[in-house]
């Protein structure tokens, strides 16, 4: 097998070292050491079309892939820099996925295939607006006009996954959530009245825990 990057990668790799090097991120990095706020690199990953790096061209993104991806974030890691772009490109790749099988369903006339792993689940409903909805709401991520973050399905904690009732209301607990700061949309993966895995993206707003780090969730999905 051939490991070695494409031309493409590389640039892509070198672009990213270029852009975050207009910041001295790591002495930002030392200063919030001693409490000062980190910058916001989210405008950076904007310009730079980071945000849309797993989202398909014709909803708005880049097209690429997961090692893509990595290539950028190793860059971020290596400049100690969060932009908040796992939680937001977990996320992504979620509704993608989504959306890709909706289409797909869509153009062969029949419902999708349920799927019970995370990467392949499918937004809440399945209304005809749900495609073009999902797709909305794609291409508002993609620009970084919205940040997301993802509630991973199986986080290092014993808890059952999310539950979702025939009203699209969510209940559980979320304790790991990636890049939650700074969110306008969740996306979390959820057991269906019907048992499937749904991934419904909701709105943040809810309220912590004062005893732990745990997230109820009791929202409505959008």
């Amino acid at each position: 097998m051939n490991f070695a990057l494409s031309d493409e990668q590389v640039l892509l790799r070198e672009a990213a070292g270029h852009a975050l090097s207009r910041i001295d991120t790591v002495a930002a990095a030392r200063a919030a050491l001693d409490g000062e706020p980190l910058p916001d690199l989210w405008r950076t990953a904007r310009e730079a079309g980071w945000t849309g790096l797993l989202v398909a061209e014709e909803r708005g993104g880049a097209g690429l892939g997961a090692f893509d991806a990595m290539l950028v974030l190793e860059e971020c890691g290596r400049r100690l820099t969060g932009t908040g772009l796992i939680g937001h490109l977990g996320a992504t790749l979620v509704l993608e996925r989504a959306a890709a099988r909706l289409a797909a369903a869509e153009r062969n006339g029949a419902a999708p295939t349920p799927d019970a792993s995370p990467e392949a689940a499918k937004p809440v409903a399945a209304e005809p607006a749900v495609p073009s909805a999902a797709t909305d709401a794609l291409a508002r991520l993609a620009t970084g006009e919205r940040r997301a973050a993802l509630v991973y399905a199986r986080p290092p904690f014993d808890d059952a996954l999310p539950s979702l009732d025939a009203d699209s209301r969510l209940t559980g607990t979320a304790r790991f959530v990636l890049d939650l700061a700074g969110a306008d949309d969740i996306v979390v993966p959820a057991r269906g009245p019907d048992g499937e895995l749904r991934a419904p993206p909701t709105r943040p707003e809810w309220e912590r825990s004062a005893s732990s780090a745990a997230t109820p969730l009791a929202r409505s999905a959008t």
